[in-house]
């Protein structure tokens, strides 16, 4: 398992493109590998795309 916490925080760094393309990857290697990535994310820190986005791509648990 993988948590993956500070995303807002990496967002404001780096923009919520370049963490997407990031996660992206990361959650392609935990499939492979069978791993569980989890990444709390606060929704009001994010806007409603990119809310949308990331729940197109990930479960939401």
């Amino acid at each position: 398992m993988i948590i993956i916490d500070g995303i807002e925080y990496l967002v404001i760094e780096n923009g919520f493109e370049r963490v997407f393309k990031w996660l992206t990857v990361i959650h392609d290697i935990a499939r492979t590998t069978n791993t569980l990535v989890l990444v709390p994310i606060k929704k009001e820190a994010l806007k409603e795309r990119e809310i949308a986005l990331l729940k197109r791509e990930f479960r939401e648990y």
